[in-house]
């Protein structure tokens, strides 16, 4: 039966296969780390994306908003501690995924909202 948790799963499913370019491991039970596939993000975007994709419901978000909330948190966390290669382009990456992050967040939740009237 469809809930905001399988709802949760079906968004950290879009945003896995998004991140990494359509790799995610239907079928089994649990997803590669974010991190193995793309050193490359933030540390925070995989753990919230690994706590939407928890094999048992009861493990993940609890709904759209409080996922939300994890990657704003996340966004608004500032730069990682680990050593970042230096920037040769005038961009941070960085950046351009929060602005992803937040965007498909905001319509998300812009979708999930304007449904339940």
């Amino acid at each position: 039966a469809a809930n905001a948790r399988t709802e949760v799963y079906a968004l950290a499913v879009t945003l896995y296969r998004m991140f990494t370019g359509g790799a995610f491991p239907f079928g089994q039970r649990e997803t590669l780390p974010l991190s193995r596939l793309r050193p490359d993000l933030p540390r925070w975007l995989g753990e919230a994306l690994a706590q939407a994709l928890a094999p048992s419901p009861t493990a993940r978000f609890a709904d759209a908003e409080a996922l939300a909330r994890a990657l704003q948190i996340g966004l608004s966390s500032g730069p990682e501690d680990a050593a970042r290669p230096h920037r040769t382009v005038p961009f941070s990456p960085m950046q351009i995924w929060k602005a992803l992050t937040f965007i498909f967040a905001a319509a998300f939740l812009f979708l999930l909202l304007s449904g339940t009237k």
